[in-house]
């Protein structure tokens, strides 16, 4: 959906081309490129892209700080407002070392923080940041559910749901299941982290969306 482009050379330089209307290369303007242009000022250890309608946001990890810029309709850049921008700014207060993205119109963020710990902000209309309610975030708020023991954390695209795998082999599930894709032994949505419904003796080793 309106596609963009961002690659990272050897060192560790980042570049960006393509549809630019919400910010989202983060080269100080809103104008669509065909060529790469190098965004100045940051270096990146990972890149993470939210696209779609209402939802054109990109991520950059740069050692344990995490940047982001473009789209903010629902907080999803995690600065406090709702404000789009063009330029790459510091998310106050995360220390990152993974971070997942909804899009197209659902875009939230789950950030597994180096502690353990999650984070989450963004779009929160079906429960998917498992915080109890479905009220946007626009600014990172600790999952206090999900512990400090967690070693992974995703969320879905679209129709906005999100997993936690912990240390134990646990996993749990939070917004969207009208499909049961959380796991939950129903299609009913969940504002709150669930533990999926399987036998208990099983611990799992990893989890896709």
């Amino acid at each position: 959906h309106y596609g963009y482009t961002f690659v990272v050379d050897s060192n560790r330089d980042v570049y960006a081309t393509g549809y630019n209307g919400e910010g989202q290369l983060g080269l100080g303007n809103y104008t669509t490129r065909n060529t790469f242009a190098q965004v100045t000022g940051i270096k990146a250890d990972d890149i993470i892209l939210s696209h779609g309608s209402n939802a054109s946001s990109t991520y950059i990890i740069d050692g344990t700080t995490l940047y982001s810029t473009g789209d903010n309709n629902v907080g999803q850049l995690g600065h406090g407002n709702l404000t789009r921008r063009n330029t790459f700014l510091a998310v106050p207060g995360v220390s990152a070392k993974t971070v997942s993205v909804g899009g197209h119109r659902d875009a939230n963020v789950t950030c597994l923080q180096t502690d353990g710990t999650v984070k989450v902000w963004g779009h929160n209309n079906r429960g998917q940041l498992g915080l109890g309610n479905t009220t946007n975030r626009s600014s990172p708020v600790t999952l206090t559910a999900a512990g400090s023991n967690v070693v992974k954390a995703l969320t879905h695209d679209n129709y906005g749901y999100t997993a936690i795998l912990k240390t134990d082999g646990t996993i749990y599930t939070a917004g969207y299941n009208g499909h049961g894709a959380c796991g939950v032994g129903d299609a009913t949505n969940r504002n709150t982290l669930t533990k999926i419904v399987m036998d208990n003796n099983i611990q799992f080793k990893d989890i896709a969306l």
